[in-house]
């Protein structure tokens, strides 16, 4: 219950404006977006792997390690217009060698690397709905809000 609470947030926006807006933070922290469904309120992504094998073990032994962190997000929309969004981060390790090949994956629990998901994603909300009020419609052809009455 503790991990659910650090991965989820409730946000004041619909469904379609939260998942762009973590999307958009996905991509800018550098993951690779690997599936993006809306109709679902999916999104899958990975961060570039990173070489982990020390020089000695490559060379004496010849085997190779590599790191990743894999992210889930879902989007639940909620009766009072809200969005529930849950983010799950997975560290992954590989390794290669002459045995063969072992993964061992991890979910990452650090509240921490979550806050500072949570943090992006609500500057990006705020740019988001700053830059289109949507209580007020564009002037076709104008960057302008028509006035409302």
């Amino acid at each position: 219950m503790e991990l659910q609470a650090i991965q989820a947030r409730e946000f004041n926006v619909p469904r379609d404006l939260a998942f762009k807006s973590v999307m958009s933070v996905l991509q800018d922290l550098g993951y690779i977006l690997q599936s993006a469904d809306l109709p679902s309120g999916f999104i899958s992504a990975v961060s570039p792997s990173v070489d982990t094998t020390p020089l000695a073990e490559r060379l004496i032994i010849g085997s190779e390690s590599y790191s990743e962190v894999a992210v889930t997000a879902s989007f639940l929309p909620m009766p009072n217009g809200s969005t529930k969004v849950r983010l799950n981060f997975v560290e992954r390790r590989a390794r290669l060698g002459l045995m063969g090949k072992s993964r061992d994956d991890r979910p990452v629990i650090d509240p921490e690397v979550y806050q500072v998901a949570w943090e992006k994603v609500d500057e990006t909300l705020f740019m988001l709905t700053a830059t289109n009020d949507l209580s007020r419609p564009v002037k076709p052809g104008t960057t302008e809000a028509e006035p409302t009455s």
